[in-house]
């Protein structure tokens, strides 16, 4: 089997061999080897001496023990019959199975000062959009993380901006920390990396470079659209190292002192891992699939060890189904535990890394790891609605004492790894509420604000952030619920009555002709919310009269209301009210409007009118003083003709007066038709008509 100085994998043959042994007084006769199981040259233990004659090799039949080492020792003998020294080989060992897997049985967090550089952050000197010359104006601050070369400023940007809370680093330069370790063990350490939020963003391109004990990689950050981008857009960033000591120091700097980049939740957390049988399923290769748009790096890192021989050469490769090398073909690595390389990748593919460990002994083994879905898209929101009813959003309550939200977000490649809510009164605020995290699959929360009475008259909007499995991260806001308790406004309402005439005159807004049909119309009700129903009723003014129960207007936009059927009494008042109800079911003010009604056509007492023509002064006087009776007061009309309804009108007059005096009369028109007629406020009319000689 394949062999070398120090490992094999054949267990039926053990050969070894030797060379410089040399004789100045005589020659070599023969050579002598034995086997052992030490380093101790008093003991053949395992395969005495014997005599190979002049080969300078010597072979063994096993079998030989797995795990076991083996010593070759050899001699020489000259002419004279006098044997060397012996000298022992390094040793062998038997090494027949291949390398094993580690798996990972999670991971603890180490403490990491102010990892999502909440703690001394600036608060914007405006509330305009942050720009390279506003930055320019701040000081480097960056509490807990010592500040290498550059600017670091952290700044508050907003909830809805920042993967954890309100607060970004914005790097242009490089900042450490120091860490407690142990010595040996290997660590993970995520971070989240995105375009400064910024008005005017220098590069389309921004990189950074991370580094630790024995850890320098770099990455690189694109914008989805190919274009410069002014907004957050996080990217998850995961690297590994092993502490050399008792502390390890980690650094982030950008690429570009110019462009900078934007850092936030920092974390580091130990590697725990637990050897795995040989015939586990378990996947022992770990990949971290960082994409943008069509381009992408691929970190994978493996915990595979050969407790007899040792790893001796691992090679990877990348492919888009389980052994594949569509991505990148199988590249040597040497003895190393983890790689990175720039690949190709497109959202919604599968990515397997294979890993090939060779142990000491030659014996190769396959790892692989599990389906890696690309995923370039972040959740998607299908809605966030204020309330908890599951009809759908709530638009308004009468209180903020409890703020509740539901939504439906859904992931389909990488699925949801967590999701915040938080409550602010603007799209863009935690003001009311910071975020809360949610439950594993939680779609709707519920939560007691303090101090309910400041909201009043406010709209307050939830915010819902959630990240998906590969870290992207997008935040969903609602319309907002508007938090009011007030009543409809009646202030400039205008509400008018009007019942159907039976003639052509007029009637007025307080007396109604028409004792069994009634038709109202407002308008003018205003309020903060939509305005619901109305209600109506009539009611007789008097002292004892009962007050009939409301009759409900269903609809905002329904402004009238016609009654039929009624039968009201003449001469008697009564009172037409309307009051509107909003959205939350409190009640306007009452608007009302009094009339009375005179439902009897004016009527004649009996007594005549008095008709007189003086030719001297060519005047006509009529008087009709008591001649008509009605419940409301009366306006007369007069007209004058030559003919009865011949169209020759020559006077036409209104009067509230019981007599008229028509002057410039015609003394050529020997007779006159005179027609006059009582017309009520209810708009009812009788007339008379009298013919006068002049």
């Amino acid at each position: 089997g394949h062999s070398n100085s120090k490992y094999s994998s054949d267990q039926t043959t053990l050969s070894c061999s030797w060379h410089s042994f040399f004789d100045r007084e005589s020659y070599i006769k023969s050579y002598s080897a034995c086997i052992t199981s030490s380093t101790d040259a008093s003991k053949c233990d395992i395969a005495d001496w014997k005599n190979v004659k002049f080969e300078q090799r010597a072979t063994w039949k096993g079998p030989w023990h797995h795990g076991s080492t083996y010593f070759c020792r050899a001699k020489a003998v000259d002419a004279a019959n006098r044997s060397s020294e012996s000298i022992t080989s390094p040793g062998v060992t038997i090494d027949t199975t291949p390398a094993i897997a580690a798996n990972r049985i999670g991971h603890r967090p180490i403490n990491v000062g102010n990892p999502s550089f909440e703690e001394g952050a600036l608060r914007p000197p405006s509330s305009a959009p942050l720009s390279h010359i506003v930055l320019a104006g701040l000081e480097s601050v960056s509490p807990r993380w010592t500040l290498q070369d550059g600017r670091a400023i952290a700044v508050r940007i907003g909830h809805s901006m920042a993967v954890d809370g309100e607060s970004v680093l914005l790097l242009f330069g490089r900042v450490s920390q120091t860490l407690t370790t142990e010595a040996g063990r290997r660590y993970r350490m995520q971070l989240f990396a995105s375009h400064l939020p910024v008005s005017d963003p220098l590069s389309v391109t921004v990189g950074g470079l991370v580094s630790g004990p024995g850890m320098l990689q770099t990455f690189r950050l694109f914008t989805d659209l190919g274009g410069v981008s002014s907004g957050v857009e996080w990217h998850k960033q995961i690297f590994y190292f092993t502490a050399e000591s008792a502390e390890s120091t980690v650094s982030i700097e950008s690429l570009s002192p110019h462009t900078g980049l934007a850092i936030d939740m920092v974390s580091v957390s130990v590697l725990n891992v637990g050897i795995s049988d040989y015939n586990s399923t378990a996947a022992p290769v770990h990949v971290d699939s960082v994409s943008v748009r069509d381009s992408g790096t691929v970190h994978a890192s493996w915990d595979v060890s050969d407790s007899e021989s040792g790893i001796s050469e691992v090679l990877w490769a990348i492919g888009t189904v389980r052994g594949g090398t569509q991505l990148l073909p199988f590249t040597q690595l040497g003895p190393a535990n983890e790689a990175k390389a720039d690949v190709r990748l497109t959202h919604g593919i599968n990515v397997y890394v294979s890993v090939l460990a060779i142990n000491g002994a030659g014996i190769p083994r396959l790892f692989h790891s599990q389906p890696d879905l690309i995923d370039l898209t972040p959740p998607a929101f299908d809605f966030v609605h204020d309330g908890s009813s599951s009809a759908g959003h709530t638009d308004l309550q009468e209180n903020a004492r409890e703020l509740s939200v539901r939504f439906g977000v859904e992931d389909p490649e990488s699925g949801l790894s967590e999701c915040f809510w938080c409550s602010g009164t603007s799209a863009a605020t935690c003001d009311v509420a910071e975020y809360v995290k949610l439950a594993q699959g939680q779609l709707s929360a519920t939560r007691l604000i303090n101090e309910p009475e400041k909201l009043l008259g406010q709209r307050v909007f939830s915010l819902v952030r959630c990240s998906n499995g590969v870290g992207l991260v997008t935040t969903g806001v609602s319309a907002g619920v508007l938090i009011y308790n007030g009543a409809p406004d009646a202030a400039h309402v205008k509400l008018r009555l009007l019942s159907t005439s039976v003639t052509p005159f007029g009637q007025t807004n307080s007396v109604l002709g028409n004792a069994t049909d009634l038709q109202l119309s407002w308008s003018g009700f205003t309020d903060r919310i939509p305005i619901r129903d109305y209600d109506i009723r009539l009611r007789e003014v008097t002292r004892n009269a009962a007050v009939p129960d409301w009759t409900r207007v269903k609809g905002a936009f329904v402004q009238a209301a016609a009654l039929h059927g009624l039968s009201l009494a003449s001469g008697q008042r009564y009172r037409a009210e309307v009051r509107a109800v909003n959205a939350l079911g409190k009640l306007s003010s009452i608007v009302e409007r009094e009339f009375s009604v005179d439902s009897q056509f004016p009527a004649l007492t009996g007594r005549q009118w008095q008709v007189s023509f003086d030719p001297a002064k060519r005047q006509l006087l009529l008087d009709w003083s008591g001649m008509f009776r009605s419940d409301s007061s009366l306006l007369f009309e007069v007209t004058v003709e030559t003919k009865p309804a011949a169209g020759d009108l020559q006077r036409w007059l209104e009067t509230r007066e019981p007599s008229l005096l028509l002057k410039a009369i015609d003394p050529g028109k020997q007779r006159l038709f005179v027609r006059l007629s009582a017309i009520s406020e209810a708009g009812l009319a009788s007339s008379v008509y009298r013919e006068v000689l002049v």
